[in-house]
């Protein structure tokens, strides 16, 4: 585990962007409330968490996250009385109760007890911590609009790279059911992959400037000269490059009536993360997998560093006047860059609606938690039979096609957009169990 993040980000958000008129104890009263009252697990949760039941037997404080010894299932009320404590705590006396006494404690106990390295000092220095909890986005323009993300550690850039490289092409003019269309957005992705596999990491260890070097017109203009229209690349990376798998993230979008707008993202990283602090409630996070063990390589672990990740919330404004115009993101892995591309294209260049373009079949390189840049494609049920013998007439090879129920790992896209523009907002696909909001 690296330190967790999210509470003291949760607490600077509020305090940098909120009204002042709300109290954090408010704020967190309705996860209180399901916490101690419970809320009824989904089909979909339930189904996961049966597959996860053999693993949290084996881990410590597994037994936190089981009912009598097994997975809750689809329907039963699941009740967390330990971490409605800890939030009520928190929210009486902010981020030091979590940074600093019992509950630290916990945490460390609980990391030491898989074998992990983690000190209350460490939960101490980042709870005091004096870099700047707000950071600059990386962005380009982009058909009229500027698309913003994540800065690394986070892969944001590879969306980026993959826009710079398609804007010289008329993607209008293709139609919604080309395979010259989904062929020159795979190879895209492919080029952006490879550069971001190959530099992007922790702030501070020359990922800056890495970012720099892939958002650029002239990068984005060198590797598109690479591009055969009618061939796919052979080979866009080195068999060894080391991609870190990616699992397990959580999306929410939402605006107010002022136009407030927040895309918020959180991961766990895999399953319930690397241990659980039975006696509070809650898992410990993964992310630390994110690390490679290569000396010299830039994302390599080391002191202070955070490690690369597929977190990357997407905020689209006005490239005139600087208007918030929508929110897109997704859960899936390596899928991220590549849902949010899809979908963002399928608004901008096909002139679908949001919910159009979330509903649209996907393809993507790779199965998501792992990927190569030249792995084989997954494909989506319904994407049309002529883009399939499209790609595959190009040279692109398939590993699977995802239907019913495993659409989902194809990315749970949501979207939030301004009445002027699609004039409404886009919700989440009808296969999984995210909720839409029509402004």
């Amino acid at each position: 585990a690296t330190v967790p993040g999210a509470v003291k980000g949760w607490f600077d958000t509020v305090e940098i962007f909120g009204s002042k008129k709300v109290a954090m104890d408010d704020i967190l009263g309705p996860a209180i409330r399901y916490a101690e009252s419970g809320f009824p697990v989904t089909p979909m949760s339930a189904a996961t968490w049966e597959g996860l039941e053999d693993k949290l037997k084996a881990s410590h404080g597994g037994h936190t996250f089981l009912r009598s010894g097994r997975a809750p299932g689809s329907g039963d009320v699941l009740r967390n009385l330990a971490l409605a404590k800890v939030l009520k705590t928190l929210g009486q006396k902010g981020p030091a109760a979590f940074y600093e006494g019992p509950v630290a404690q916990g945490v460390v106990n609980a990391v030491a007890a898989v074998g992990g390295v983690l000190s209350l000092q460490d939960l101490k220095n980042h709870l005091e911590s004096s870099e700047d909890p707000v950071v600059p986005t990386v962005s380009t323009m982009y058909r009229g609009v500027r698309v913003h993300t994540m800065r690394p550690p986070s892969h944001g850039a590879v969306l980026l790279e993959a826009l710079n490289i398609l804007e010289a092409y008329d993607l209008k003019s293709y139609g919604k059911t080309s395979g010259e269309y989904y062929h020159l957005l795979i190879e895209a992705l492919r080029l952006a992959f490879a550069d971001g596999l190959s530099c992007l990491s922790s702030p501070g260890h020359n990922s800056l400037t890495s970012v720099v070097n892939m958002t650029c017109k002239k990068h984005a203009e060198d590797r598109r000269a690479l591009i055969d229209t009618k061939r796919a690349i052979d080979k866009v990376a080195a068999a060894d490059l080391l991609a870190p798998p990616q699992f397990h993230t959580t999306f929410l979008t939402t605006v107010d009536e002022h136009g407030n707008a927040c895309a918020f993202i959180n991961s766990n990283f895999k399953g319930f993360g690397c241990t659980i602090v039975e006696e509070h409630g809650f898992a410990v996070h993964s992310r630390a997998m994110g690390f490679v063990g290569v000396e010299g390589h830039p994302n390599c672990v080391g002191p202070l560093k955070k490690p690369y990740h597929t977190l990357m919330p997407v905020m689209v404004t006005d490239s005139q006047s600087g208007d918030w115009m929508a929110n897109i993101g997704c859960m899936g892995g390596y899928g991220q860059p590549q849902v949010n591309l899809q979908v963002l294209l399928g608004m901008l260049e096909l002139g679908l609606n949001p919910q159009e373009a979330v509903d649209r079949p996907r393809v993507m390189i790779g199965p998501g938690y792992s990927l190569h840049p030249d792995d084989a494609l997954v494909l989506e049920e319904g994407l049309p039979s002529e883009v399939v013998q499209e790609l595959k007439k190009r040279g692109h090879r398939f590993m699977a096609t995802h239907k019913g129920a495993l659409r989902r790992k194809m990315g749970f896209a949501h979207v939030v957009t301004r009445g002027s523009w699609w004039n409404r907002s886009g919700g989440p696909p009808s296969y999984t169990e995210g909720r839409d909001t029509f402004l």
